[in-house]
């Protein structure tokens, strides 16, 4: 997370949307269908669409299609995350960021979550972070009604996110002296 941007705001366009997919076999940018059906849905009501792929996924990008219609963007950095009013993902990382700098809630896609390793018995319990904030701070839309995302944003008024206690220790953590002591412990003793 940047913190010199959280909470940042910027002149932009109603219009631009940033669609960020993760990667992996069930990530948006292998779903050509619904990714299609997406982009179509959002051209015809004239937004300003950028796609920027995951790094894991360069070699898999087929929207030749749409060529002279969006902007790609292969930039690794997350300094023009702030020149989008929207965010589009399945269960890409950037959305954390987005919402968290913008404070401003991301779009989900009810696609599968990427697992890339097993969870033990003790973390079954936990929940993660991008779990929580699909959940608490951001839109989750099913597969069936991605081909109306563009009513979703052109009618859906509550895009803040609210400064929680969870929100805030996420982008200002405190540590007391000794829990960082003990982490310290714990790590080289």
């Amino acid at each position: 997370i940047m913190p010199s941007l959280v909470g940042s705001e910027m002149c932009i366009r109603d219009s631009s949307i940033l669609i960020a997919p993760s990667w992996g076999k069930d990530s948006l940018i292998n779903d050509r269908s619904s990714l299609e059906g997406i982009l179509d849905n959002l051209l015809e009501n004239n937004f300003n669409i950028t796609f920027r792929p995951h790094p894991m996924e360069l070699n898999n990008i087929h929207l030749d299609i749409y060529k002279d219609k969006i902007n790609l963007d292969l930039n690794k950095d997350l300094k023009n995350l702030l020149n989008y009013k929207y965010l589009i993902t399945d269960w890409s990382g950037i959305a954390l960021e987005f919402s968290l700098i913008k404070k401003h809630k991301s779009i989900y896609l009810d696609l599968p979550k990427k697992t890339r390793r097993k969870t033990i018995f003790n973390e079954k319990k936990e929940v993660f972070i991008e779990d929580r904030f699909r959940k608490d701070y951001g839109l989750i839309i099913e597969k069936d009604s991605f081909f109306q995302i563009s009513n979703l944003i052109t009618f859906y008024n509550d895009w803040n996110i609210p400064d929680d206690e969870y929100i805030e220790n996420l982008t200002n953590p405190k540590f007391s002296n000794l829990k960082v002591k003990k982490i310290f412990e714990q790590i080289f003793v």
